[in-house]
């Protein structure tokens, strides 16, 4: 899987397109269901896991690494919540068994950023729901084959209290609005969409949203995204090792850089120490999350971030001003 994508990872960011190559590997290992558990035909796979295995893939192409990691904190919402619905056990047993991949829309024209909020609200009409939404971005929106959204109940509940709606290809349609010209991230394809949906009442997720974004998509979201800035900065680290330890004329003395590719490298495992014993222990948490393990996911992620982009500019210090050249070492 990694190798395909090292394969075309030039290609695709060059193009600027969908990592398609990637994305079909991942489903042919399997890869896209691991977080399904295994009686619906997954494997089951516990978060720390889940994160490891995504890691070789963010070292040789972080694109495709963005795209699995979003995918795959969807699902593990849809896999943890929803089981007085009848879409679950269903629909996790689908995205196993069809390797379906699943896009993401966090961002709403109108709300401010609010994740918790949205001007959407559902429309009832019998057995079935319509609703329409304006979703500024949508990652991987036209490759994949479902986009959960949140929206309010009805038309007259507070903006505040949405619910999650599970959107699936056969019954709903997407009408672009807006383009993609990132200078980074291109790959996911994350244009604007109205996401308009015409589909049975049962579509409906009846647990509470602010629930499970408290108990799995904010923790959830911090474990793989910290791995995968970890993954990112892993691979320019590793970049440097050669030179560093093979750049000095003189074998007695120290490699230029040496030092501070030691400290990078601590960096690196502090990161992976930290996601891995705060993921382990949200998993292991029954009911309320406590207070001091709620906190940890922003702690998290502001932290990692810092120490892995802090592990990146060690490695450009290091390499110098062949770290810039996209032929360099």
């Amino acid at each position: 899987m990694a190798a395909v994508a090292a394969m075309h990872a030039e290609a695709v960011d060059r193009q600027g397109r969908f990592p398609r190559e990637a994305v079909e590997a991942l489903a042919a290992e399997p890869l896209l269901g691991v977080v399904v558990p295994r009686p619906l035909g997954g494997e089951g796979t516990a978060v720390p896991e889940v994160g490891e295995i995504a890691h070789p893939l963010g070292r040789h192409f972080c694109a495709a690494a963005m795209v699995c990691a979003t995918h795959r904190i969807r699902a593990a919402r849809f896999v943890r919540h929803g089981r007085d619905n009848p879409l679950h056990p269903a629909f996790p047993a689908r995205l196993a068994a069809e390797h379906l991949l699943l896009a993401s829309a966090t961002s709403e024209a109108g709300t401010g950023g609010d994740l918790r909020s949205s001007r959407c609200s559902i429309e009832r009409c019998a057995d079935r729901i319509r609703c329409a939404e304006n979703a500024t971005v949508v990652s991987c929106g036209e490759d994949a084959r479902g986009v959960p959204l949140t929206a309010r109940w009805a038309p007259d509940a507070p903006s505040d209290d949405p619910v999650l709606r599970s959107l699936q290809e056969e019954a709903d349609r997407l009408e672009r609005t807006t383009g993609w010209k990132a200078p980074g991230m291109r790959e996911t394809r994350s244009d604007g969409f109205w996401p308009h949906a015409d589909a049975p009442a049962d579509r409906v997720f009846s647990e509470p949203f602010g629930a499970t974004t408290e108990r799995t998509r904010v923790p959830v979201t911090h474990a793989f995204w910290s791995t995968l800035r970890r993954s990112i900065a892993g691979a320019a680290v590793a970049r440097t090792r050669l030179p560093a330890r093979f750049g000095s004329p003189a074998p007695e003395r120290h490699a230029p850089g040496a030092e501070r590719l030691v400290e990078a490298v601590s960096r690196l495992q502090a990161v992976r120490a930290a996601i891995a014993d705060a993921t382990r222990r949200w998993e292991t948490a029954s009911g309320a999350l406590p207070m001091a393990l709620a906190l940890e996911p922003d702690d998290r992620e502001t932290r990692c971030p810092r120490e892995c982009l802090a592990a990146a500019l060690d490695a450009v210090q290091i390499t110098g001003l062949a770290g810039f050249r996209n032929d360099g070492p």
